[in-house]
C-alpha cells in the first residue's frame, strides 16, 4: 500500500506491506518506506452483531534521530498520530458502510 500526503508542510511517501492476514479478524501492515525508523500497524476485527464490526488499531512506531525524534514523540507525535489513524479508520468505515449498501 503506498500513501502520499503532506504533513508538517512536508510531502511525504509512506508504503507498507501486509505482513500478516487472518481473516475476517487480523491484518497487520509494516512500513517499508517511509519517515518512521520502524511503523507496525495491526488492524483486529471483532463482530458485534449480524451488521456491524468493530475494528481496534494498535500502531507500534519508532521515531528517527534518537535524541531529536524522541522529543518529537514525547511532544507530539504520539497525539498527531493518533488523530491521523482515527481519521483513516473514518475513511474506511465510510467506504466499507458504502460497499455494504451496495451488495
Amino acid at each position: 500500500m503506498c500513501w502520499e500526503s503532506t504533513h508538517f508542510g512536508i510531502k511525504q511517501k509512506f508504503i507498507s506491506k501486509i505482513t500478516q492476514f487472518d481473516k475476517p479478524k487480523f491484518l497487520q501492515d509494516q512500513m517499508i518506506e517511509g519517515a518512521f525508523k520502524s511503523y507496525v500497524h495491526d488492524h483486529h476485527f471483532t463482530a458485534i452483531d449480524e451488521s456491524h464490526t468493530r475494528m481496534t488499531d494498535i500502531v507500534t512506531y519508532e521515531v528517527p534521530m534518537w535524541a531529536i525524534g524522541r522529543l518529537l514523540e514525547v511532544g507530539f507525535m504520539h497525539k498527531y498520530l493518533h488523530s491521523l489513524i482515527e481519521s483513516r479508520c473514518e475513511a474506511i468505515k465510510e467506504k466499507a458502510q458504502q460497499l455494504s449498501r451496495n451488495t
